[in-house]
């Protein structure tokens, strides 16, 4: 759900919505268009991240396939998803794949996270990281030792 608003608002023209114009554009109830936004905010005063800023921090943008998230942002989200928010967890996933942040990813993936296990894989395969390839194959990761004997082989 949050990775669907959070693609839709990388294109949506004009590039800033409120939560009834995203729940029309995405054909989300109200309900489902908050609970999606409030996975992707920060604030107190009642708009999604596109439009959020906290006081004396930039504001969020969302535009254009630009996302501007400060440290505080990424700290909060970080602990909501420590808290057990698998929501947060998928955001995190997202924004670290994004980056080629194998570090966040391999943090998530040892906190049990099949898919950022599967994404760290994939960052490390574009990257040719074949060391990071052999620590997960070694773990026990069969998808990574699948990867690994491809590019070896190649």
């Amino acid at each position: 759900m949050a990775g669907r608003l959070l693609g839709y608002l990388f294109v949506c023209d004009p590039p800033r919505q409120t939560i009834d114009e995203l729940g029309e554009a995405l054909t989300w109830t109200r309900r489902v268009s908050n609970s999606a936004s409030d996975c992707l905010s920060y604030g107190t005063n009642g708009t999604h991240a596109a439009m959020r800023s906290e006081p004396g921090e930039p504001a969020h943008s969302i535009e254009k396939g630009t996302c501007i998230m400060t440290e505080s942002d990424l700290s909060a989200l970080r602990e909501r998803a420590a808290n057990g928010d698998p929501t947060a967890v998928d955001i995190l996933i997202e924004l670290a794949g994004e980056r080629g942040d194998m570090a966040e990813l391999r943090r998530l993936a040892e906190g049990g996270s099949s898919d950022a296990a599967d994404q760290l894989i994939e960052v490390a395969t574009e990257l040719g990281d074949l060391d990071e390839l052999r620590r997960l194959a070694d773990s026990g990761n069969i998808t990574a030792a699948e990867q690994l004997a491809e590019l070896t082989a190649e």
